[in-house]
């Protein structure tokens, strides 16, 4: 664990920002390790780290803002946006060795 005093500082946010369209913009900053005792090898854009549970708070935020701008609706079926959603089923209980029963889905799976 990392014990910080509050004079000191580290620099941590990268961004990899892509819009679709004419402008791409390619950037990012800080270090790969924000431990003082890492050495301080500077981020690269393929470089890998766990954000863990923040995808969920930027995939809502950008659905929200796709649903905003009238591109996709909550009750939308997100197959031909995820294809790999198109066949999955659904848990329909266990058998008597515990294994899994699937079944097809009655209802498409949506925003909502």
């Amino acid at each position: 664990m990392v014990s910080l005093t509050p004079v000191q500082f580290i620099f941590v946010p990268a961004l990899h920002l892509t819009l679709t369209g004419s402008f791409e913009y390619h950037k990012v900053f800080g270090a790969l390790s924000i431990s003082p005792d890492a050495p301080q090898k500077p981020l690269a854009l393929d470089s890998i780290f766990l954000i863990a549970s923040c995808t969920k708070l930027m995939t809502s935020v950008s659905a929200l803002r796709c649903v905003e701008k009238g591109l996709i609706g909550l009750d939308d079926d997100v197959a031909p946006h995820l294809p790999e959603l198109a066949g999955l089923e659904v848990l329909d209980g266990f058998d008597s060795n515990g294994q899994a029963k699937t079944k097809k889905r009655q209802n498409a799976i949506t925003l909502r």
